[in-house]
């Protein structure tokens, strides 16, 4: 008895996972199917008992007088789950038949069961029906925020960007954009599944790294569309820096002479960059020519501590003659791996402005 129950049990479930499912049915028709006296202004609808994709309506609810077409323009209503047939002017005494023909699709591209075809009269004389009042305040339109980075940050390292979403009609897709000079990266996006229940609340969040793209003037561009069909977009500009920087010595300093002849070279980060960046060298530069090249990345680096290099400013080079007095340049060009596709990438430093003193 007891194998027989759960046997039995078994089948129930498996037809249920397997059934298809319910097409969406036409709940009423107005005017009613032979209806007379109906008012020349009188809605004619269509309503479902599911929620139906409104571009599949259109041109599928039609109104015919004696088997000639009426003008006029057929629309769906969201909120109500009705499609109707606007004539182009009100209509004349006389019979009409309205017909609901073609594939109309579910929101979530489920069957519906829509065709029908049915049959009224008009009478100028007659009064308009009363009808059922209609809720007049539409539901507010979507909104988004940029919650990160602030406005014209000047980011260097990875970059969190967060954006807040909100659609009182449900989510329909969001998406956030990186733009510079016409060229577009979607960095995110969301997009629940039609069929599930609306998500009202939700936020896009990303991380980008400014090591990934040329320093320059960017602007993050958020939009977001809601069930309804409208949508709503904004823009953030930033600016992004390299995150590899000139620590010591610093902008402005004196350089030389019998105190600073010998100058340590730091070259750290500004900002974060992840981890999988594998710095391997570092080359320096005095007023473009070159002070030292694939200067090993020190052991025990830190963030702020790539390399320490020891310039003896003493020394001429081709750019830097050590016996004349004048302004310095010093730039470095770090070198390292890129994560994502394995090649040798590099990236230059701000430069730093030098005054030098001969000894």
């Amino acid at each position: 008895m007891q194998r027989s129950l759960i046997l039995a049990l078994a089948a129930l479930l498996i037809t249920a996972c397997s059934a298809e499912p319910r097409p969406i049915r036409v709940a009423a028709v107005s005017p009613y199917d032979g209806a007379t006296g109906v008012a020349p202004t009188a809605p004619i609808t269509v309503t479902f008992d599911g929620d139906v994709d409104g571009a599949t309506v259109a041109g599928k609810l039609t109104l015919t007088r004696n088997a000639a077409p009426v003008d006029g323009e057929a629309r769906y209503n969201r909120n109500l789950r009705e499609a109707s047939f606007v004539p182009d002017a009100p209509l004349p005494d006389g019979t009409y038949t309205a017909s609901m023909t073609g594939e109309v699709r579910g929101a979530a591209g489920e069957p519906v069961d829509a065709d029908r075809s049915w049959s009224f009269s008009v009478s100028a004389a007659a009064q308009p029906e009363p009808q059922p009042p209609v809720a007049t305040t539409p539901l507010p339109l979507p909104t988004l925020a940029f919650l990160s980075p602030a406005p014209g940050k000047r980011a260097a390292g990875i970059v969190d960007v967060e954006v807040d979403l909100e659609a009182a009609a449900g989510i329909q897709r969001a998406e956030l954009f990186l733009e510079r000079d016409g060229s577009s990266v979607r960095v995110d996006r969301l997009e629940p599944s039609p069929a599930a229940a609306p998500v009202e609340r939700a936020s896009l969040s990303s991380s980008v790294s400014t090591v990934d793209f040329e320093v320059g003037e960017y602007t993050f561009r958020a939009v977001l569309t809601d069930r309804a069909g409208n949508m709503v977009e904004r823009a953030l500009d930033v600016v992004f820096l390299t995150p590899f920087i000139i620590t010591t010595p610093e902008d402005g300093d004196t350089i030389g002479g019998g105190g600073r002849q010998i100058v340590a070279i730091t070259i750290g980060v500004n900002g974060t960059i992840v981890d999988d960046y594998d710095v391997t060298s570092v080359d320096l530069f005095v007023n473009g020519g070159t002070l030292a090249t694939n200067v090993s990345v020190d052991a025990d680096a830190t963030s702020t501590r790539l390399i320490v290099y020891p310039w003896d400013t003493a020394v001429s080079t081709s750019t830097h003659p050590a016996d004349v007095a004048g302004d310095r340049v010093l730039t470095a060009r770090v070198n390292f791996v890129d994560p994502v596709s394995g090649s040798s990438r590099s990236e230059f430093t701000p430069g730093v402005l030098l005054s030098f003193a001969p000894n």
